[in-house]
């Protein structure tokens, strides 16, 4: 009698809470949300211990899915969350929202939610792999993405097929980072994947493209409207003998280019980086990240002699 009793009782329990949890997310304040995960971020970024920062990345993950499940939520703007990555499709068709945890061995864990606006719900991205350069010959489920930080989505429309190419940033290692040019489609009912052979390259067409280089140096990889073509730095090793050694890899005084052709985004090699002349006659940068396309980089390859 007593369990029977014990199971009606859990029985109403788990309705009222069915009922009511919908309620209190309903009523949530998503500013008051917002202030809790404010100081998380440092801890993420900034923790004693890998423990620690895993644990405020949990608690500062389970307040955004509090939001994005509340009415509403999916279109709140997270403005006060300095270290929340926003990067918006400009079609509007989704954003990306992401975040990092840096571990003592120098590899991160990240954190990414594709999110739909209007109420039409988010997938969430498993960080369940490391990406490799091998990568480029495969594709990938949500369930199964290997890590990153997208920073740029460009839509992308040949005949009937739409879909998204993303730059991305992973940390890798103590010794390198690595950035990748990435294509997302979105399914029917809103399922995610990664990857798309569509990428040439100089041993045939990839699904992607992976980039790495030395940690104390930076590459340019983004989008230029008025070339409509990816642009980025030629990594070279900085040493004759460190070739495959992306420890020793930084961008030499070359770019290369990505032009979509006949549905295939193909490799340029040694593309024309000169800047553009407006009808006054004055000169247009290319990178307002990296203004001074004349600057000269020393011998070995790295940026100001760095």
């Amino acid at each position: 009698m007593k369990a029977n009793a014990y199971i009606r009782s859990m029985k109403w329990l788990t309705l009222f809470n069915l009922i009511l949890f919908p309620l209190l997310i309903v009523s949530q304040d998503f500013p008051g949300l917002e202030s809790m995960m404010v100081p998380l971020q440092h801890i993420i970024g900034n923790g004693d211990t890998d423990e620690e920062r895993v644990a405020a990345s949990a608690s500062f993950r389970s307040k955004l899915i509090d939001i994005l499940d509340a009415p509403g939520g999916t279109d709140y703007p997270f403005n006060n969350l300095a270290k929340l990555g926003k990067v918006s499709s400009p079609d509007g068709a989704f954003r990306l929202l992401g975040w990092n945890v840096p571990m003592n061995n120098g590899t991160y864990s990240y954190y990414v939610f594709v999110v739909f606006p209007e109420g039409k719900g988010y997938v969430e991205l498993l960080d369940n792999a490391t990406l490799t350069h091998d990568d480029e010959l495969r594709s990938y489920s949500a369930e199964e993405w290997y890590g990153a930080l997208y920073y740029a989505i460009q839509p992308v429309q040949w005949k009937n097929d739409k879909y998204y190419v993303l730059l991305g940033w992973d940390g890798n290692s103590k010794t390198s980072n690595k950035k990748v040019i990435e294509t997302m489609q979105i399914q029917k009912k809103g399922r995610i994947t990664f990857g798309k052979q569509v990428f040439g390259s100089e041993k045939g067409v990839r699904y992607r493209r992976v980039f790495e280089y030395a940690k104390d140096v930076q590459m340019t990889l983004k989008y230029l409207p008025e070339k409509e073509a990816f642009i980025f730095d030629e990594m070279q090793p900085r040493l004759g003998y460190a070739v495959g050694n992306y420890a020793y890899y930084g961008p030499g005084t070359t770019h290369n280019a990505y032009r979509l052709v006949k549905g295939v985004w193909e490799l340029e090699l040694n593309t024309d980086m000169s800047r553009p002349k407006s009808e006054e006659g004055k000169s247009q940068f290319n990178f307002p990240d990296r203004p001074d396309l004349n600057k000269i980089r020393n011998p070995s390859g790295t940026p100001d002699g760095k």
